[in-house]
């Protein structure tokens, strides 16, 4: 198997245990994998749009920058990318002012999530 199915595979992995933790199942989650760079932006990891008035969202996943990530930092991104499915309709606002405050708000609630879960650590709960 190649690395990217293998990572495909981890990134699913994570979004089940997330949306489940993040009680997400309300929403229809597609996570879309590309073989590229997004528009040759290799910082670029994952993006994620959302149509939160009907409960959909999508992730973008660019393989060749994901892959450059551990496991740790890839939870990460996962955690990013659904916190934006949480604050959706609040984004939607702040992003047509100022899009950096929307990231701004989507990385605070991510990290503080993280946190709580003790991201990071061998005391991960599950529960």
């Amino acid at each position: 198997m190649s690395r990217h199915e293998v990572l495909k595979g981890e990134i699913l992995d994570l979004g089940n245990k997330w949306q489940t933790l993040l009680d997400l199942s309300h929403f229809a989650i597609e996570h879309k994998f590309f073989s590229d760079f997004k528009d040759d932006e290799p910082e670029i990891v994952a993006e994620t749009m959302t149509y939160w008035q009907y409960r959909d969202a999508r992730v973008n996943w660019y393989l060749p920058s994901a892959s450059r990530l551990g496991f740790i930092a890839l939870e990460g991104v996962m955690v990013h990318e659904l916190t934006h499915v949480l604050l959706a309709p609040m984004e939607a606002n702040i992003k047509s002012n100022r899009e950096e405050l929307g990231e701004l708000a989507t990385e605070n609630v991510a990290r503080a999530i993280l946190k709580a879960r003790n991201y990071g650590t061998n005391k991960l709960r599950t529960e």
